[in-house]
């Protein structure tokens, strides 16, 4: 008998979106990337942190958001989430190093 080990990585994307000079993320997307098992509270944690004006749905993200997305579908800026992520105290369980890697690459395109 053999036993075989097999090595996956699974791979997240999150799409970056750049509209009039600034630069969108989903926030689904993102409490996927992190690993977050409750993207709802990720958000109203969100929502309490940087103020209710942070999370973008409706007709604010109609000129960007992707074409399968809902009016429902929440939007940040990306300086939000790179602040939210640096300053906060996140209350569900994620992954640090997954966390390190999301602002350094999120960075980017604040420079």
């Amino acid at each position: 008998m053999y036993i075989h080990h097999l090595v996956t990585t699974r791979v997240n994307r999150v799409s970056v979106i750049e509209f009039n000079e600034s630069f969108y993320v989903r926030l689904w997307d993102i409490a996927q990337l992190l690993g977050v098992k409750q993207p709802f509270q990720l958000v109203a944690d969100m929502k309490e942190f940087l103020g209710e004006e942070a999370i973008l749905s409706g007709e604010a993200t109609e000129p960007y958001r992707f074409k399968e997305d809902t009016s429902r579908a929440l939007y940040m800026e990306v300086r939000n989430v790179v602040f939210y992520l640096r300053r906060a105290r996140i209350r569900q369980k994620f992954s640090n190093n997954i966390k390190a890697q999301l602002v350094t690459e999120l960075e980017a395109f604040m420079e």
